[in-house]
């Protein structure tokens, strides 16, 4: 028997939707059959969960304009593996980001709009999938902090992740930890700054209190510390622009709490840096974490390692004009003529070219500003969107990774709330019959 999403419970689908959020989000692989990504079964739930409406929703997701992005995405991957072909570049995996990107926006669509269908399109549900994308990352956060304390525990994980031979970090000798996911380091750090937006923005909608918000992201916060140096500076970045928001607001704001509020920010990071580095050298087996943490405060940004690798050996562009231009098929590996990149830009560029690339950022940005309209949408997106281009600059971050599912998946989120508050307006343009409800 199918079990569709509305004949469970409300508890019952939070926890479903959880799960589903949860292996899509952090793919994490476990030692069986190579590697088995368990992020493929938040596919199968989510054919479980949307049964009886996911064809419906899936046409629905694909109107003209949608489907001429989506043949664009197409033409680049089948582009890409052109290029990469007549360059004589094998095993190259670029091809599969513009056919995710399709994949990633239907399935947040797919998502919010089975909420919508499960209420008859009386209440708009981004804002507990954004909830439960919090939760997803409060509870993984909880567990790399638990690594840190329990080292036993860590070991436990361990045993049933899969540990990529060409991956630059070796988790099970490694002081850094990557939770119950697919991979740490700074495309994890990266997507635990991103999560910690997503609380702001929900205490902007007044949907989670001062208290909540602040204990949430000093969980996240300590994890992301414990992981990887990119998402401290994306931590940073958030907290700044929160900050601005609170100011611009207690500047209308008359009330103690609304005043308050400004000053609660300076006051937890001071708060929080003197606790965290007390923490470090508390113990002398946290040295070595202490300092790698440690490097981006007391020497500054220009000066890490990792900043000094990207500036000095990584940032570079094709000398050829053709393959400036038209790309070359190349995007990690042994290059042709050029040497390796680990930033996002200039990999791209390498895949598909200048002209290809401005195609596939401008997909991104124009999705954004498509919500131009919506001040809550933009609110959500312009921020995240702003955090990853600056990290495009380190590593694919807009389009891969952790970050890149989320946003991609945010995305098709609120354009299938777009579409439920037209049906809001017109109750019966949406409707569709659920074949279980008989």
């Amino acid at each position: 028997m199918i079990i569709s999403m509305n004949s469970l419970s409300d508890s019952s689908n939070k926890i479903l939707v959880f799960f589903i959020i949860y292996l899509f989000l952090l793919t994490p692989r476990v030692n069986f059959l190579g590697g088995f990504n368990l992020g493929n079964l938040s596919f199968v739930l989510l054919f479980f969960f949307a049964f009886p409406t996911i064809v419906a929703s899936i046409k629905k997701s694909l109107n003209v304009k949608h489907l001429i992005v989506a043949s664009v995405l197409i033409f680049l991957s089948l582009y890409f593996l052109f290029i990469s072909h007549i360059y004589g570049f094998e095993n190259q995996i670029f091809y599969t980001y513009p056919i995710s990107t399709i994949v990633y926006f239907i399935l947040g669509f797919i998502l919010s709009r089975q909420y919508a269908l499960n209420t008859n399109g009386h209440s708009r549900h981004k804002k507990i999938i954004v909830y439960t994308m919090v939760m997803v990352s409060l509870v993984h956060s909880i567990i790399i902090i638990a690594q840190f304390v329990i080292p036993s525990l860590k070991d436990f994980i361990e045993g049933f992740l899969y540990q990529d031979p060409l991956a630059n970090i070796d988790y099970e000798t490694s002081f850094r930890a990557r939770g119950f996911s697919a991979a740490g380091g700074a495309a994890m750090s990266a997507y635990l700054a991103l999560s910690i937006w997503l609380i702001f923005y929900l205490n902007i909608l007044k949907k989670i209190d001062i208290p909540t918000t602040f204990l949430f992201a000093i969980i996240i916060s300590f994890a992301t510390f414990l992981i990887g140096r990119t998402g401290l500076v994306g931590v940073l970045i958030y907290f700044s622009i929160y900050f601005f928001y609170l100011f611009y607001k207690s500047m209308f704001n008359v009330s103690v709490i609304g005043k308050f509020k400004f000053f609660v920010i300076p006051i937890f990071l001071i708060v929080f840096y003197f606790s965290y580095t007390s923490f470090l050298t508390a113990s002398e087996n946290n040295l070595e974490l202490a300092t790698w943490s440690s490097e981006l405060f007391d020497n500054g940004l220009a000066n890490t390692s990792s900043f000094k690798i990207l500036t000095e050996q990584m940032l570079f562009l094709p000398s050829d004009p053709v393959h400036l231009l038209f790309g070359i098929g190349y995007f990690e590996g042994d290059g042709y003529k050029y040497g390796r990149s680990d930033s996002g830009f200039i990999k791209t560029i390498f895949s598909i070219g200048i002209i290809g690339s401005l195609l596939f950022y401008g997909i991104f940005i124009a999705y954004v500003f498509k919500f131009y309209k919506n001040k809550k949408a933009l609110l959500l997106l312009i921020p995240i969107l702003l955090v990853l281009l600056i990290f495009e600059i380190k590593e694919p971050m807009l389009y891969q990774n952790f970050t890149g599912r989320t946003f991609i998946f945010l995305l098709g989120v609120l354009y299938a709330e777009e579409q439920n508050g037209s049906r809001l307006r017109n109750p019966t343009s949406l409707k569709v019959k659920n074949p279980l409800s008989a």
